[in-house]
């Protein structure tokens, strides 16, 4: 077919025979990744058993994986702004939600003076004075808040917290779960717990 001319349309008919043609690949099993994700599901990746307001059974997700900006709160007013997480994963078993939190990258540094690298090796000796915790990102947010409104109200759902610093050790807490106003979440530190 020889292609038409620039600033023309193709004919109903050439048309008419690429859909035919792009519908009897989808049907095949064949075709973009949109056209057939519901085919490659993995079963028990996530899934919500029961109705509206039932809990989540085995649920693991990447709310986002890429760089976000932390900010953690200690109890002497003195914030660490310096801070970058990656691998924000949520998983969920029962009416317990645990936010992963990937501090790893500030390590990853040439300047050993650098803010970022000072904070998160500070991190492992003031980790109970740990008040709050805030990740000013609205993509974590919105994500963290559908699964948050999927959990049973019935008992009142948990958040847990964990900070992972790699071989430097991770740290669990139980928080409170805080809307920001400018956009991002805050969780409040309710309690540290063992790991």
């Amino acid at each position: 077919m020889i292609p038409p001319a620039t600033g023309t349309r193709p004919s109903a008919l050439a048309r008419s025979a690429c859909r035919r043609a792009t519908q009897g690949r989808r049907e095949g099993g064949e075709g973009p990744p949109a056209a057939n994700a519901a085919s490659r599901l993995v079963p028990g990746a996530y899934r919500f058993v029961g109705a509206r307001g039932a809990k989540l059974a085995g649920m693991r997700m990447a709310l986002r994986r890429t760089l976000a900006p932390v900010q953690l709160g200690f109890g002497d007013g003195a914030p660490s702004q310096g801070l970058l997480g990656r691998r924000f994963m949520l998983e969920g078993e029962g009416d317990t939600l645990t936010l992963t939190l990937d501090l790893t990258p500030n390590f990853h540094t040439r300047d050993k003076s650098a803010a970022g690298y000072v904070d998160a090796a500070a991190l492992p000796r003031n980790h109970l004075r740990l008040q709050e915790v805030q990740i000013e990102d609205n993509l974590l947010r919105t994500r963290l808040l559908r699964a948050w409104e999927a959990l049973p109200t019935q008992p009142p759902p948990r958040l847990l917290l964990v900070l992972d610093l790699g071989p430097r050790g991770s740290f669990r807490y139980q928080v409170l779960l805080q809307l920001r106003f400018a956009g991002g979440v805050s969780l409040q530190v309710l309690r540290a717990l063992l790991t």
